[in-house]
């Protein structure tokens, strides 16, 4: 059972040494720099970021 799997199985987890889980996080920290650098005015952006974000949810959570 990968790390991932247990952790979606709400089980004890390593996270640190897990290169998909490293991974997913640091694309997550990615995206989240990127929402935050966003100007408020910029809706065009903000939706783009946002359409991105929900497809790479879908697949993640698979």
């Amino acid at each position: 059972m990968t790390e991932k799997e247990k952790m979606q199985k709400q089980m004890l987890y390593n996270a640190n040494y897990d290169k998909i889980l490293l991974t997913e996080r640091t694309k997550a920290k990615e995206l989240c720099y990127q929402f935050n650098q966003l100007h408020p005015s910029d809706e065009k952006s903000n939706r783009r970021l946002y359409v991105n974000c929900s497809e790479k949810q879908k697949v993640l959570s698979v």
